[in-house]
C-alpha cells in the first residue's frame, strides 16, 4: 500500500521529469531566427507587390517573396547567419543590404527604395552573332 510520503514523491519525480522534457523541447524547437522588413518609396508610402530576394550568404541558398498590401514582409523561419537582402520593384531602382540571423531573434531590413530603372542583371552573355 502507498503512503502519503511515497505518492508525494512519486508526484515530485513526475513533475521534475515533465518540466525537464517540456524544457527539451523547448530548446530543441527554438533553432532558427527570421528577416521582417517594410518597402517603401522616398516619400515614406510603402510598396506593395516588391520582391524581396534573402540569400544565405554562406550556403547560397536562397528563398524569394514579396510584400503585401501593406509593404511589409517575412521571411520565416531561417537558419542562423548573414543574409543578403535584395529588394526590387517596378519602377524603382533594387536596394541590397546585408544582415545576421541569430537564434530566437528577428532581424529588421527595412528598405527604401529610389526612383529610377529596374537593374537588370544577367548571369549568361549572349555571344555576338556573325
Amino acid at each position: 500500500m502507498l503512503t502519503g510520503a511515497r505518492i508525494f514523491a512519486v508526484g515530485v519525480h513526475l513533475a521534475i521529469l515533465a518540466g525537464t522534457i517540456s524544457s527539451l523541447f523547448a530548446q530543441t524547437t527554438v533553432a532558427s531566427g527570421s528577416i521582417v522588413g517594410t518597402v517603401s518609396d522616398p516619400s515614406g508610402a510603402v510598396i506593395s507587390g516588391a520582391n524581396i530576394m534573402i540569400t544565405n550568404l554562406a550556403t547560397g541558398q536562397a528563398i524569394e517573396i514579396a510584400t503585401n498590401s501593406s509593404g511589409s514582409f517575412n521571411s520565416g523561419a531561417l537558419v542562423p547567419g548573414n543574409y543578403r537582402v535584395l529588394t526590387s520593384a517596378k519602377g524603382f531602382s533594387s536596394a541590397e543590404t546585408t544582415t545576421t540571423v541569430q537564434v530566437g531573434n528577428t532581424a529588421a531590413a527595412n528598405v527604401s527604395l529610389q526612383l529610377g530603372a529596374r537593374r537588370k542583371s544577367s548571369r549568361y552573355k549572349t555571344p555576338p552573332c556573325g
